[in-house]
């Protein structure tokens, strides 16, 4: 075999599965839970943890599904209308009808709502013609977009897969659990991706979903679980790692099987001419070799390289000059530049008090940096898209998330993590 059928970056790995992304028994009350009907169902984990791809795989074929994100919807209207836009449905009937006859007489006509992936039956319009000849006339009536959602999709063969709740506003968060519960008792298929310990606790607490949740947890794969990839992949190339070496790697994995697989597919590309050879060859993963490992895999496949130089610009300056620092080793820098340098420091971490993260950013200066925590929310601003037209697009980013009053900011892309540690000249220090 060669390197690139053992480590798979993209795809479902075989010689290196280590495990599937949830376990059999969760898998079997996804299904159940289907079957049954009537359910709200909650995949919780972090970001890039297979969420939605499990969603996607679990779907037969003839299940459509739409992927509606609510971020920043300010109520339950607004998020069921996005439903229908996703779908190409709207929220209001149009009819022409030509009818005729005397003044005040009754008519009945027909309006066929239009639904490119289900065949929906008809809705009947009365009302009264108060004309005294034949004649076309055009009636719009609105429709409340929750019934409209429960009319075109309940009981059908469609997921309804809600992204970025827990960016959500409080109004929409607060009328949701009510308006969930009665799209699921009649019939419409709700599914949900949180990341945990926020918002979704909303959900977790409110009777009216009692009975009704189901959650299947994805959590970021622990070191160990993480090195058994390499553990079972190079010796099929006769490369054997030194005691700790899958370990060293498997650190700067950012806990993502995905990001793994690159990492050892690169080592392996590094070690071919020797690699396929009968004999075993030893491998001692050094600082080194990871180095030139990690720079390679952020070369290649991190797509977070323009974020990362906007996250180092900072906003864009309104009159007031910033302050330069001068590093331990004589650069000057700002205060972004080295919000983003600390974020990569050893050792790895991809969450931060605002404790930590000011003592690496002082470490770097050897002084303390004065307003440090404003101009981190500047930075996840920036990184999540808020500061620039990216912010209307119908899926956002939500790379790092910035619990101001909580003092806690965390990387939730793995990728843009990694691309702080790896996308420059610089090792982490």
């Amino acid at each position: 075999m060669i390197a690139e059928e053992i480590f798979k970056a993209q795809g479902v790995p075989t010689v290196t599965l280590v495990r599937e992304p949830v376990s059999a028994r969760d898998a079997n009350d996804f299904d159940s839970a289907i079957l049954e009907g009537g359910r709200l169902i909650r995949v919780i984990g972090p970001s890039k943890s297979g969420k939605t791809v499990f969603v996607m795989t679990k779907a037969p074929k003839d299940v459509k599904i739409l992927r509606v994100s609510v971020s920043g919807l300010a109520n339950g209207a607004a998020m069921w209308t996005r439903v229908l836009a996703t779908a190409r449905v709207e929220a209001s009937r149009q009819t022409t009808d030509t009818i005729g006859g005397n003044l005040g007489a009754e008519l009945v006509g027909k309006a066929e709502g239009g639904l490119p992936l289900l065949a929906k039956a008809s809705a009947e319009v009365k009302g009264q013609a108060q004309i005294a000849l034949t004649r076309s006339i055009s009636v719009t009536t609105a429709s409340d977009p929750l019934q409209s959602v429960i009319e075109f999709f309940a009981k059908e063969p469609v997921w309804i897969f809600i992204e970025d709740f827990h960016y959500a506003s409080a109004g929409l968060q607060a009328e949701a659990p009510e308006q969930i519960k009665h799209a699921a008792e009649e019939g419409v298929q709700l599914l949900m991706a949180f990341i945990p310990g926020r918002s979704e606790d909303v959900l977790l607490t409110n009777p009216d979903l009692t009975g009704r949740l189901l959650d299947i947890q994805f959590s970021y794969w622990s070191t160990d679980e993480l090195a058994q990839i390499a553990e079972l992949g190079f010796p099929a190339l006769n490369v054997q790692l030194v005691p700790g070496g899958a370990k060293r790697l498997a650190l700067e994995a950012a806990g993502t099987p995905q990001l793994m697989q690159a990492l050892c597919l690169a080592l392996a590309k590094e070690l071919r001419p020797n690699a396929e050879t009968a004999s075993t060859v030893r491998v001692d993963v050094t600082d080194d070799l990871v180095s030139k490992i990690c720079k390679a895999v952020a070369r290649r496949r991190s797509d977070s390289s323009q974020t990362l130089e906007q996250m180092r610009m900072g906003p864009t300056q309104r009159g007031t000059t910033r302050k330069i620092y001068v590093d331990i080793d004589g650069k000057q820098c700002d205060v972004y530049q080295l919000i983003v340098r600390a974020f990569g420091m050893n050792p790895p971490a991809m969450r931060f008090t605002a404790t930590d993260l000011q003592s690496r950013v002082d470490s770097l200066v050897g002084d303390k940096v004065a307003n440090l925590w404003a101009s981190v929310g500047h930075i996840a601003d920036i990184a999540n898209g808020k500061l620039s037209d990216r912010k209307t697009a119908d899926f956002p980013d939500h790379k790092i998330d910035f619990g101001a009053s909580l003092r806690w900011v965390t990387i939730l892309d793995p990728y843009l993590w990694f691309a702080t540690r790896w996308s420059s000249s610089e090792d982490p220090s």
